[in-house]
């Protein structure tokens, strides 16, 4: 049976949500970067590799969507898809 990628959901602008609850945003290095939380729905046959968990989350600040951001999420589910082929195998 093949490994289904694990794919990052849209990713949720922080400051954005923020901003319409009139809170401040998030404290950061850079002051132009825009805060996003990227997340990935773990399937059901995948959670005992990850705790348990239904959600992998991360906070990331990009300049911008087209590069930064996408650079970001592309890191984010290149490495959570490691991590799952790699106990996939430790499991046999």
């Amino acid at each position: 049976m093949p490994m289904k990628k694990l794919r990052c959901d849209k990713p949720y602008d922080i400051d954005e949500a923020r901003k319409k609850k009139g809170l401040p945003r998030c404290r950061r290095k850079d002051s132009r970067t825009t805060a996003y939380e990227l997340t990935i729905r773990v399937p059901d046959e995948y959670r005992v590799y990850f705790d348990g968990k239904k959600k992998l989350t991360r906070t990331v600040f990009a300049l911008n969507k087209k590069d930064d951001l996408k650079s970001q999420v592309d890191a984010f589910e290149n490495e959570k898809n490691a991590e799952l082929e790699r106990r996939l195998e430790e499991r046999g």
